[in-house]
């Protein structure tokens, strides 16, 4: 994507997606620096010159990227390593540190030609179905096994069932069983399907390390499985995952690498799923507009202090009292 950054005196105050916007933005400032001046007549157009010499437009190939959660999308403005600066399309700028954006940011590709003519092919294809993606995922995880396990993974049972909390988990035991076989189970999020591509192959690769270490018997996580230890970021990083730390969960956080995105390319492999489960709402909300629950009332007897609780509005007599009780 081409933005357009304007410089004063060799410093980015800011950037624009057309070239136009970036100009009338220059002239505005030459305008106001010359009207706060001042000077006299004679010396006016000389400043104004001075000014105009001070800005310089330049135009630059920038990165678009899109909030994985929200779906806003914002260019990349500059990235120190530590601190990155995005500009949302309507014009906030947003400064994130490092972990937050690699966690909840990703680039968005811009599509050649022959891709976006593939897409608009794919519209008139039949919808994909449940069946289509387990698939999918199965053919993932064996190019997955072939590229980071030597194949030797034992393969699981793959399944896509609703976990809300979580993109997914592999079972710590042999859970399906037949007449002549055991295998685990490796479940991908339901609510999280539509995610990128790269995004849920990490997923799936994070699961497969701990199927790894399963096999292995490597202790990668304690308490019950829910806190992931060095073992396992390092287990993960040596398969190209990038891992970041969080108190609760540990060494857990994970993302594609470039590295990873370009394996996975070389592969072949390619999976754009557009549907996932809907997530539930919060505790006390509800997914129905207008249907929350009411907050109750309290009603005070002034005499006794008894109360009583409802949500309805109501006219109540203390019936030791006999008294009127009080809304609070």
């Amino acid at each position: 994507m081409t933005l357009f950054k304007v410089y004063c005196n060799s410093e980015c105050i800011d950037s624009f997606n057309t070239h136009d916007e970036a100009k009338r933005y220059v002239e505005k400032e030459v305008l106001d620096a010359c009207r706060e001046a001042a000077l006299y007549d004679e010396y006016s157009k000389r400043y104004e010159e001075h000014c105009w010499n001070s800005f310089k437009i330049k135009e630059v190939e920038t990165k678009m990227y899109v909030h994985t959660t929200k779906g806003t999308k914002a260019t990349l403005i500059s990235d120190d390593g530590k601190t990155i600066e995005l500009k949302t399309e309507n014009g906030e700028t947003l400064t994130l540190n490092a972990i937050t954006f690699r966690r909840w940011w990703k680039e968005v590709e811009e599509k050649t030609p022959a891709q976006a003519k593939k897409v608009i092919n794919k519209k008139n294809e039949a919808p994909m179905t449940m069946s289509m993606v387990i698939t999918a995922l199965e053919d993932l995880f064996d190019k997955l096994n072939a590229i980071y396990y030597e194949g030797k993974l034992p393969k699981p049972v793959i399944t896509v069932q609703s976990t809300p909390r979580a993109y997914g988990h592999c079972s710590t035991k042999k859970v399906w069983t037949g007449e002549d076989s055991e295998r685990y189970e490796i479940n991908i999020g339901a609510e999280f399907l539509d995610r990128p591509m790269e995004e849920t192959a990490a997923t799936l690769n994070h699961e497969m390390v701990h199927l790894y270490c399963l096999v292995n018997e490597i202790q990668d996580t304690c308490q019950n499985g829910r806190y992931h230890n060095k073992t396992f970021k390092a287990e993960a990083e040596t398969r190209d995952l990038h891992i970041d730390y969080n108190r609760t969960i540990g060494y857990s956080i994970t993302s594609p690498t470039e590295t990873f995105t370009n394996k996975l390319k070389q592969s072949g492999f390619d999976m754009s799923i557009n549907f996932a489960r809907e997530k539930p709402a919060a505790k006390g909300e509800s997914n129905t507009e207008g249907s929350k629950r009411a907050k109750p009332h309290k009603y005070v007897c002034p005499c006794c202090s008894q109360t009583v609780r409802s949500t309805a509005t109501l006219h109540l007599i203390c019936g030791d009292c006999d008294e009127e009780m009080e809304m609070l």
